[in-house]
């Protein structure tokens, strides 16, 4: 084991930049690069990346002292840009060949946070990583060591109340015939099943497997089934970073027909033999 020497020198934004972006896996497992200096309607991204799981990630570089707080606050406004102005995002994914995103998080790299800073990142709706570098030198190489100091989906939050089906609803009652119709046929063609239903989807479940889930949009209802790469359809898309989840949309009775119904039994059988 090697012992590097920390070195108080300074390295520019691009410098800091370039390095990640090179290197995004050692941010985090699984990071893609998409894009840099992404110039939006309130000001220009440094990074865009996505993760494991199908998410964008804004990522924000500082090498200045002292400018954590300004990190904060400008990642903070790209991230509800981005919400704001879903037009303009779906045609960039476009350009990407993507075709969504599950969700958009944040990860700030600067040489340090002031504690401040770090309290308010922890009560921030997006998903923030907190990441700190220091430059360190061997064998007269210069290199760059990041550590995380904060992850605030670690944080300790009080536990929410269950959800029921009704919630998912809200504001959204007419596709309720919808999913009955959909939980009825899935009933006519599968006898052992449970149905979970969380914050996020309705799963459809044998005893602790999912092998369906549901999720209520404004259009109609995005069916998710564990067969990705298992099906050839132009109906049946992904996440790009989840390599086990599709989807298709649902928005009418008709679109509940057998082929989506033999999909399901596979996914059925693909959880019960697994």
């Amino acid at each position: 084991m090697e012992v590097l020497k920390v070195i108080d020198t300074k390295i520019s934004e691009s410098e800091l930049q370039d390095a990640f972006n090179k290197n995004l896996e050692c941010l985090e497992e699984g990071l893609k690069y998409l894009d840099s200096y992404v110039n939006i309607g309130v000001g220009q991204i440094d990074s865009l990346a996505l993760d494991i799981n199908g998410n964008l990630v804004v990522i924000e570089y500082k090498t200045a002292e002292n400018s954590d707080r300004d990190a904060l606050i400008q990642a903070l406004s790209y991230y509800a840009w981005l919400n704001e102005n879903k037009a303009w995002l779906k045609e960039y994914l476009r350009k990407k060949g993507i075709s969504e995103v599950r969700d958009i998080r944040i990860i700030i790299v600067a040489p340090n946070f002031d504690n401040k800073v770090i309290k308010a990142a922890q009560a921030v709706k997006p998903h923030t990583i907190l990441v700190r570098y220091m430059v360190c030198e061997y064998n007269s190489k210069r290199g760059i060591v990041p550590q995380v100091i904060l992850d605030n989906t670690m944080r300790q939050l009080p536990p929410e109340p269950p959800r029921t089906l009704d919630d998912h609803f809200k504001d959204r009652e007419h596709l309720k015939p919808l999913f009955e119709e959909l939980k009825g046929k899935i009933e006519e063609n599968i006898e052992n099943f449970n149905i979970r239903v969380t914050k996020d989807y309705i799963g459809f479940a044998l005893h602790n497997r999912l092998f369906c889930l549901v999720f209520v949009q404004k259009q109609g209802l995005r069916v998710a089934l564990p067969l990705k790469g298992e099906i050839e359809s132009d109906r049946f898309g992904g996440w790009p970073a989840d390599e086990r989840w599709g989807y298709l949309k649902v928005t009418s009775d008709e679109e509940i027909d057998e082929e989506l119904l033999e999909w399901i039994k596979l996914a059925y059988r693909k959880v019960m033999e697994g």
